[in-house]
């Protein structure tokens, strides 16, 4: 088995995993977006989730993000073909971000997972040069100190961050993202090793 059909199968059994689980919720499995985190794979990797119809890929590191980006374009590339509208990767930023960082992200993501301060908020707004950024405000809920996110007694105040700077704001504010400790006794169901689609 190559590694383009590995990674093929994977998808097709994490989809049907999400379509029963939706369906025992009650819910579409159009509804749920799956996003494929692709930090540490290779760009061919990528090329071949999104050949088989994966449209979401969240990156980690603001760089390994701007060049897996731009060696992923530069697979298709090659075929000279038009993509259809909608058809290439949407990339989601998941991993703590640095205001330093942000010039990599900023403008270039669909959707930004870990705005913890109203100073990364700021520079989000200065670097995403008049367009529209999706946000997700990412709160540490349990305050461990391993984990990021903004403290919640903090979060009226970010969250007024935001609304200060609306309507001209390049960035705004799309859900919460929360950040909670796993539950006494929880166990995961299997380890995935390193380098494992699905």
């Amino acid at each position: 088995m190559t590694r383009g059909e590995d990674i093929v199968g994977a998808l097709a059994r994490v989809r049907a995993r999400v379509a029963a689980a939706a369906g025992a919720a009650g819910r579409a499995p159009s509804d749920i977006r799956l996003i494929a985190v692709s930090k540490k794979m290779p760009p061919a990797d990528v090329a071949a989730a999104l050949a088989a119809g994966q449209q979401d890929f969240g990156e980690n590191y603001a760089q390994e993000l701007r060049d897996k980006r731009a060696a992923v374009d530069a697979l298709a590339a090659p075929t000279h073909a038009m993509p259809a509208p909608g058809a290439g990767p949407r990339w989601h930023f998941i991993g703590p971000l640095q205001a330093n960082k942000v010039k990599y992200v900023a403008g270039k993501v669909a959707l930004l997972h870990t705005v913890d301060s109203a100073e990364l908020l700021d520079e989000i707004d200065r670097r995403a040069a008049g367009g529209v950024q999706d946000c997700l405000v990412q709160v540490n809920v349990a305050g461990e100190a391993r984990k990021h996110g903004v403290a919640p007694p903090e979060l009226p105040a970010l969250l007024d961050r935001f609304a200060a700077l609306a309507p001209a704001f390049s960035a705004r504010a799309a859900r919460r993202r929360s950040q909670c400790p796993r539950a006494p006794g929880w166990l995961p169901r299997r380890r995935r090793p390193p380098g494992r689609w699905g």
